[in-house]
């Protein structure tokens, strides 16, 4: 027989532990033989057994083809800390390790059983999480954790899969620098335009499920600034939607661009100068993403 019986995708989170041990408690006395992917391939199914595997990255699990699905995405804004826990990241990077399991999370049928954030308060005990096996959830921790950056902008997924009209601000902090000339070493996010044609911001790298997102940025220019030429781009690594513009005048400025995702898919906005320089400030005040289809 192909393919296992469930999968259960169990994106980064503070309670993995306390999730296995409750996914494991539910299954003894039924059916159902559950494999954590972190402690081998799954067994094999005979005598009656259905096999369920634990994965923390739904494209691999459809390689698993399985008949059965559950998905549970609870703690997302200390995803990224709990990434750089569970896969040993450089701090900083689990964001971007974060983002991708969330993303690749918006994948299995629609038909799955989710488990998120925003659904939690509903849930019932025990929850039926795979036909025939039933769990009784962790109770969430209560202690109050200031909100990181990170947690800000992965709060997008408190839903499991971001509903079109969901939006998430991703601050300054998560994005990447020209540092060739700052006018503000403390803040890199205000730039001296002085010199070559060049990228003034990147980042961040965020991933994103499929659909039309819409990205709004936000920055300021003084008026020697804004007589330049620019060109922002928005999309993932691989392609991008481009807007060229000259802003005019000196103030603060919002522009908004779109580029349709085919596939769960790091995000990318750059912001470029594309003419030298011999003067001007600008700074980069952050950016808004909507999903608008």
């Amino acid at each position: 027989m192909n393919g296992v019986d469930g999968c259960i995708v169990l994106t980064p989170s503070l309670e993995r532990a306390a999730w296995i041990d409750a996914i494991q408690a539910g299954a003894r006395g039924t059916r159902w033989t559950v494999q954590d992917e972190a402690d081998g391939p799954p067994p094999s199914e005979g005598d009656g057994h259905l096999v369920a595997v634990i994965v923390s990255d739904a494209v691999a699990a459809l390689a698993l083809a399985p008949r059965n699905w559950a998905v549970i995405t609870t703690g997302t804004v200390h995803a990224a800390l709990a990434a750089e826990s569970q896969f040993q990241t450089p701090p900083g990077q689990g964001v971007w390790v974060a983002s991708r399991l969330l993303a690749q999370a918006c994948l299995p049928p629609c038909g799955a059983t989710r488990l998120t954030d925003e659904n939690r308060r509903l849930w019932s005990s025990p929850v039926e999480l795979l036909p025939g096996l039933k769990i009784s959830p962790p109770i969430p921790d209560q202690d109050e954790v200031a909100m990181s950056d990170a947690g800000l902008a992965l709060d997008l997924y408190a839903t499991g899969v971001p509903a079109i009209g969901a939006t998430a601000d991703w601050p300054t902090s998560l994005f990447s620098f020209d540092r060739r000339n700052d006018a503000n070493p403390t803040n890199p996010a205000i730039q001296d335009l002085t010199g070559p044609p060049r990228i003034l911001v990147y980042g961040p790298y965020i991933a994103l499920p499929p659909g039309v997102w819409r990205a709004r940025i936000r920055f300021a220019v003084d008026s020697a600034a804004a007589r330049h030429q620019y060109r922002l781009e928005w999309g993932d690594p691989g392609a991008f939607a481009e807007h060229r513009f000259t802003p005019g005048r000196a103030g603060f400025y919002a522009l908004t661009i779109d580029f349709r995702w085919t596939a769960a898919a790091p995000s990318e906005v750059r912001l470029v100068l594309e003419n030298g320089a011999i003067d001007g400030t600008l700074e980069f005040t952050g950016l808004t993403v909507i999903r608008i289809a």
